[in-house]
């Protein structure tokens, strides 16, 4: 047990949250790809993300959803960016709530939770993130969005879509 805690303190930084966190994002992450032969839509995202925090973080990425039955869709999101000059490796796995999914035109909004694993140099740190957005027309092929939220810092963020 006590090599465990070592190579999840030499990993994570803690044996602890940072862990339970990084296994959270990494659970989230395969759980997206679950249910491929079901009809469910598959989500591919491209964004960029800032965080007001100290210090502050900006970045690109990616992420992979699942849109599962209903309202509720879940994924995770890997961003590459800077923070104090230093690059940060910033990934988030959540659940979103949408409101109006069905909706083939105009805004929707939706909410969320989950959790953000942030890796700058060799010191990592776990987070929760809350967040609310609007997406354009959820139910088409593809769209617009934009989040704000909280999880590392006062978070935004802003990308395209695309629906299978």
């Amino acid at each position: 047990m006590s090599r465990l805690r070592g190579l999840s303190r030499t990993l994570f930084g803690s044996t602890s949250w940072n862990g339970i966190s990084l296994a959270a994002v990494a659970l989230t992450g395969l759980l997206a790809f679950e249910g491929a032969a079901q009809d469910r839509k598959l989500v591919f995202q491209f964004h960029l993300i800032g965080a007001a925090a100290t210090p502050d973080y900006g970045g690109v990425g990616m992420g992979l959803y699942r849109r599962a039955a209903g309202r509720l869709s879940y994924g995770a999101t890997a961003t590459a960016g800077t923070s104090a000059g230093r690059f940060t490796l910033r990934t988030e796995g959540m659940l979103l709530f949408n409101l109006d999914p069905g909706r083939q035109s105009g805004v929707a909004p939706y909410g969320g939770g989950g959790v953000v694993w942030r890796l700058v140099d060799d010191q990592s740190a776990g987070f929760l993130l809350i967040l609310v957005g609007i997406e354009s027309a959820p139910a088409s092929s593809s769209g617009w969005f934009v989040e704000l939220g909280v999880g590392a810092g006062l978070r935004g963020a802003v990308g395209w879509r695309t629906r299978r």
